[in-house]
């Protein structure tokens, strides 16, 4: 069995983490190195990571969540990397299919699940504010799984990018040529909910996708 480093960045996201972990650690592939990097935050996060005994804990100054998914990249030891976010579920088994796919398929690099977005319980008054994300977004380039010796092929998340460094960091390895498998089953549960990223910065990240995808129009008339 190879081992996959699942890296999860926090900023003050305490109140949803013990069951982000939950869901790591229930997962039907258990050949699992767990990092947490603390991206600054300032309430609990520490206390619920040292309540799992196998969950490595990492605290940085805040830097943002590009610099944290660097720092857990630069000491991960898998063979495989995978992310999750803090405020996010993920079904038992995630890891184990998209393992299966980048195993069993060599010429593949990159393996993205489908995802359902929810809005947490306490915040069913912000549905209409939500609509756009529950009715249109599948996917979250977050959620993949790479081969982590890619990352020395491709570099690391463009920490100049304080939100879509994820968007960014796949346009690279696309204009690199390395395929990208796009499995049909959902496997990832976001959460949307007051000081959701992706729902806060919208407007932030459809001007930094813009940008993104004109440089990356610029690298390809490059070569």
């Amino acid at each position: 069995m190879v081992l996959v480093s699942v890296i999860i960045p926090v900023y003050n996201g305490g109140r949803f983490l013990k069951q982000a972990l939950e869901s790591v650690l229930n997962q039907t592939y258990q050949k699992l190195e767990v990092i947490v990097i603390d991206d600054g935050s300032t309430d609990n996060t520490k206390d619920i990571v040292d309540s799992f005994s196998t969950i490595s804990y990492i605290y940085q100054e805040n830097k943002g969540v590009a610099s944290a998914r660097n720092k857990a990249i630069s000491i991960a030891n898998g063979e495989y990397v995978t992310f999750v976010d803090a405020d996010d579920i993920i079904v038992e088994n995630k890891v184990e299919l998209q393992l299966l796919c980048l195993e069993n398929n060599a010429e593949v690099d990159i393996c993205i699940c489908n995802l359902e977005n929810f809005v947490d319980p306490n915040f069913q008054h912000l549905i209409k504010e939500h609509e756009h994300f529950l009715n249109n977004e599948k996917i979250s380039y977050m959620n993949m799984m790479v081969r982590r010796n890619l990352f020395a092929k491709v570099g690391l998340f463009n920490e100049r990018y304080k939100h879509s460094s994820d968007f960014e960091w796949i346009t690279r390895a696309k204009d690199l040529n390395f395929k990208v498998e796009i499995l049909p089953d959902v496997l990832q549960k976001r959460r949307l909910h007051n000081s959701n990223i992706s729902v806060v910065a919208r407007k932030d990240n459809d001007i930094l996708r813009f940008k993104i995808l004109k440089e990356s129009l610029e690298r390809r008339r490059g070569n």
